[in-house]
């Protein structure tokens, strides 16, 4: 999930040349929808959306899906990442994170 068309639009081919299924949405009520619709290894997501907050986001994942790996991806400050770790995220990368860092995240959490 993430609200940065310029970045999704970098990011997803990356991760499809890599041989991941990749599906990206831009607001936290996509992904829920797609997360109940779908079973996904992995969600990367950003905190800050335009329709909720991704803390409830990931709270809500983690409770639906406790078994699908989530990976914050953020500006904020580190602090921020941290919490969301406490309400059930697995890791964190900070903005700008270059595609080998979040290759690699990826890699060590699915691994």
């Amino acid at each position: 999930m993430e609200n940065d068309k310029a970045i999704l639009e970098s990011l997803v081919p990356i991760l499809r040349l890599e041989g991941y299924a990749v599906t990206a949405v831009e607001t936290g009520h996509k992904a829920l929808q797609k997360c109940r619709l779908h079973p996904f290894d992995l969600a990367l997501v950003n905190l800050r959306l335009s329709d909720m907050d991704g803390m409830d986001l990931i709270a809500i994942m983690h409770r639906e899906k406790p078994g699908m790996v989530l990976v914050i991806f953020t500006g904020l400050p580190e602090e921020v990442a941290v919490h969301a770790m406490e309400r059930g995220a697995r890791g964190f990368l900070l903005k700008p994170a270059d595609p080998g860092e979040i290759l690699a995240m990826i890699e060590r959490q699915l691994g």
